[in-house]
């Protein structure tokens, strides 16, 4: 193993000696408890005090866990939350798309699977969780471009150079411009083979107390199951659920666009 292994190793093993038991720990402590030089310990304490994982106690002056801990805790749970609310309602429109429902997540320039509930039928179009894929190519990439503040879009113009996926891949941003400027107005976005040939997408928005962007709810499946008339049912269903979600989050009134 390779000694940036064994650094990173052990400065883990450092912040799971706290546990309920042992709230503050001292330098010499965990020096005896993981069999670590003191001097050792102390470098490890200082780069990890420096990042936020810890912090000293003002009283005891030992060592507690930091505020960058808790901000990761709070992603955590918010995500968990926000599967537990969806999950129900993501089942119910499979069973009636009978399609893949999946949510998606903003991930810097991408967006990422949550969470997903696969289609029954044998052909079928489905995602990982924990799979990403570009903001600007998609029906759900577009709805978290098209929620964010105009700082982050003109950012995303400076610095995105787009790849081209297919023949309907967006490959500018006065294309994708416009298409925002759709989604905003009727509430939800639409892909046909942006990413994958012969695969349909509708996705719409979710958002929490704060009237942020939580999240996506998306429908995808092959095209020959996408009629016009499925597509305008697939857009009313996945609103009618994203809206219920956005509620239980505790999201009131309107998102001003």
């Amino acid at each position: 193993m390779s000694k940036t292994f064994v650094s990173v190793e052990k400065a883990l093993d450092i912040l799971t000696t706290f546990d309920f038991e042992h709230p503050e720990i001292s330098a010499q402590e965990i020096s005896d408890r993981l069999s670590i030089p003191l001097s050792s310990v102390y470098k490890y304490l200082e780069i990890l005090s420096r990042k936020g994982f810890l912090s000293k106690s003002p009283d005891s002056k030992k060592y507690i866990l930091g505020l960058t801990i808790f901000q990761m805790l709070n992603v955590c749970i918010v995500g968990k939350k926000l599967i537990d609310i969806a999950l129900s309602e993501m089942e119910l429109l499979r069973e009636e798309t009978g399609e893949t429902i999946y949510l998606t997540v903003p991930k810097g320039w991408e967006v990422m699977c949550l969470e997903k509930v696969d289609s029954k039928r044998l052909i079928k179009l489905s995602i990982n969780r924990g799979e990403t894929k570009p903001i600007y190519a998609g029906a759900d990439g577009k709805v978290v471009l098209a929620y964010q503040d105009q700082s982050f879009i003109e950012e995303f113009c400076e610095v995105v150079t787009f790849q081209k996926f297919t023949e309907n891949t967006p490959v500018d941003c006065d294309q994708l411009l416009e298409q925002i400027e759709t989604i905003r107005e009727h509430g939800f976005a639409y892909s046909d083979s942006e990413l994958d040939e012969g695969a349909i997408a509708v996705a719409a928005p979710i958002f929490d107390h704060k009237k942020k962007l939580a999240a996506v709810l998306a429908i995808a499946g092959p095209k020959d199951r996408g009629s016009d008339a499925k597509v305008s049912r697939w857009a009313e269903l996945v609103m009618e659920k994203s809206q219920k979600i956005s509620r239980n989050l505790g999201f009131r009134g309107r998102k001003i666009t």
